[in-house]
């Protein structure tokens, strides 16, 4: 019987909270070595969860900001509910910088972003990373999205 094995995957957004409305506000998390802004922060994530023998660290990215509660932006940029998201992928290059073996994941959108930039933006990112780029191809999702391009 061949052995059955259980992939583990970090799942991150390049902000300062996703689910956590706020959290970014709370005493105990701002000024302890966490800043959402800062690489390192994202490189020492990389680091730990290889020593921890994770498969993949993976970066959701939702390239708009949403308008779900009250049609409107302010609530999401008030409480900073999935806003503002930095780009992930060129932060995965400085998580592969310091580690070898962790497949570094991100979301990219192919409805607004031409076939041969997406191409080179990821092909490019495998060869900085030797092989561990992951790629979760998506189609948008509404039109908060849709207006951004």
């Amino acid at each position: 019987m061949k052995k059955k094995f259980i992939h583990l995957a970090q799942f991150l957004t390049h902000g300062p909270t996703y689910h956590s409305l706020a959290m970014w506000r709370h005493p105990e998390t701002v000024g302890r070595a966490y800043d959402w802004t800062q690489p390192e922060l994202y490189q020492h994530i990389a680091k730990v969860c290889e020593r921890g023998k994770f498969d993949m660290v993976f970066f959701a990215d939702l390239n708009y900001i949403s308008d779900t509660y009250l049609d409107s932006l302010e609530p999401s940029l008030r409480y900073a509910t999935q806003a503002p998201e930095h780009d992930p992928v060129p932060l995965l290059s400085w998580m592969g910088a310091v580690t070898k073996r962790i497949g570094l994941g991100a979301t990219l959108s192919v409805s607004h972003h031409h076939p041969f930039y997406a191409a080179r933006l990821w092909a490019t990112l495998d060869h900085l990373t030797k092989g561990r780029a992951a790629w979760n191809v998506v189609t948008s999702l509404n039109h908060n999205q849709a207006a951004n391009y």
